[in-house]
Parts: structure tokens; sequence; C-alpha cells
């Protein structure tokens, strides 16, 4: 990319008010044009009265550190997830992840799909650092050879408690944004 303060610039409004509008105009654009006209013409739909509501059920939100020498950065990812890993208990993993208490408190016995703080390696030269929290995960690991990547994901919108219709899309981004404020704080 040519100028990464400018698309950082412009990933920073999608957190803004004013996204939701254009979000919706995208939308809007593909269903009423590219699916619904096969239906009804526009003049029918506009007769109709006929709206669709939009809803976000999954959303990631990440960052990417570089690093000038690719060597410093497995050094220093090594060291951080080696040193991090043993120190995430359970309250410092609701911390991370904004909750109050651990998921999966409906009766099963087995919470282990639920929260894990795990380490792979798909394939050569890569470590991918998870934490699953219920539907919430944050992960780390490299992407090529100087950047890092920290982010978080949402795998259902319901279980940041802030609504999944698109007028709560600022509010699902900052939640997002926060708990990888507080990874990269707990990995720092």
């Amino acid at each position: 990319i040519a100028d990464p303060a400018g698309l950082a610039q412009i990933a920073d409004t999608l957190s803004q008010p004013a996204t939701i509008g254009r979000l919706t105009q995208v939308c809007d654009r593909w269903i009423y044009t590219g699916c619904l006209c096969f239906g009804l013409d526009l003049a029918e739909q506009q007769r109709s009265g006929f709206r669709y509501g939009y809803s976000v059920y999954q959303a990631e939100y990440g960052r990417h550190p570089l690093f000038t020498l690719g060597a410093q950065m497995d050094k220093v990812f090594d060291r951080v997830v080696d040193r991090t890993r043993s120190r995430l208990d359970v309250p410092t993993l609701r911390t991370l992840f904004g909750a109050k208490q651990r998921p999966g408190r409906n009766g099963t016995p087995d919470l282990s799909l639920k929260l894990a703080a795990v380490i792979e390696t798909p394939r050569f030269d890569l470590t991918l650092f998870k934490l699953h929290f219920g539907n919430l995960t944050l992960k780390a690991y490299s992407k090529g050879e100087h950047a890092l990547r920290f982010e978080a994901v949402v795998h259902h919108t319901k279980a940041l408690r802030c609504g999944r219709v698109l007028d709560h899309f600022p509010q699902i981004i900052a939640r997002l944004a926060a708990m990888v404020d507080r990874f990269t704080t707990t990995l720092d």
C-alpha cells in the first residue's frame, strides 16, 4: 500500500455513526438492484414500501504492528507467547473479553470448547496464538515477514450484548477494538 496512514484513517471511520448510512446504501443497492429486480421492478419496489433491515452477526477487528526486521518480530512474538500463555487464567480472560462471567454457564460440564488458550502451528514458520471465550476469539499471529496481526472476532454478536442491528455497528467495532487494546496491553 502506497499510503498506509491514509488506509488507517479510512479504517478508523468504520466505527463512526456516519458509516451506518454508507453501509446501508451499499446493502440497499445490492439488494434492491441485484436481487429484487428479478421479482419486482424499481417502481413496484417503491410503491410497495417494502424495506429490509440489516444486522451484523459476525465481525472482526484487527491491528498490524510492522517490524523492520522479520527475525526480530519472530523473536519478540515467540517470547511474548511463551511468557503470557501460562499467566492467562479465567479472571484474566474475563478481563480481556470484558465479561462478567465465564461462558457456558448453562449446565454443560465440558467448557473446553468455550474457554481456551491455544497455540497452533498450521504451517511451518507460522505461530497462531488464540484465546477462545464462548463466541469471542482473540488471535495473534504473524502476517507476512514483517507484520504481526492482533485481532478480535465475534462469531455471534449476541455475545457482545450491544445489539446486532446495523445501527449498533459502531458499538460492535468499539467493543472489538477495546478487546484488542486489552489483549495487546496484556501481551506487552
